[in-house]
C-alpha cells in the first residue's frame, strides 16, 4: 500500500488551484485512486476538484460543490481509454462511516 503523504499548496486564485488541480491529476492519478480534500469552507477543494475533473476533459464548469447532494458523479475516461467515474464527495455531513455506503 503506497503510504499517504500530506501536500500543502498557496494558491492566489481560483484559477491558480484550478491549475493545481489539473497538474496533480495528469501526474498522479491512475484509475482507483482516492484523493482527500482537508480543508475549511472557502479553502478551494471544489475548484481543484474542477482541475482534477478538467485534466479528465471534463468542463470545469459542470463541476459543482455536493454541498447538498453530498456525492456528484461525473463520466470520465482515462488517458487509457478506459471508461471510469469521478466522485466528488463532501463528507462534512456524515456522521458515521457506514453513511458513506
Amino acid at each position: 500500500m503506497q503510504q499517504l503523504l500530506p501536500i500543502t499548496l498557496l494558491s492566489n486564485s481560483a484559477e491558480e488551484t484550478i491549475s493545481f488541480g489539473k497538474d496533480f491529476a495528469r501526474e498522479s492519478l491512475t484509475n482507483g485512486d482516492v484523493v482527500l480534500l482537508i480543508g475549511e469552507l472557502g479553502a478551494g477543494k471544489t475548484h481543484f476538484a474542477k482541475g482534477i475533473a478538467k485534466a479528465f476533459g471534463l468542463d470545469d464548469h459542470d463541476i459543482s460543490s455536493p454541498t447538498f447532494s453530498l456525492v456528484n458523479e461525473y463520466p470520465i475516461i482515462f488517458g487509457d481509454g478506459a471508461d471510469g467515474s469521478l466522485y466528488h464527495l463532501d463528507c462534512y455531513r456524515f456522521e458515521k462511516p457506514e453513511e458513506l455506503l
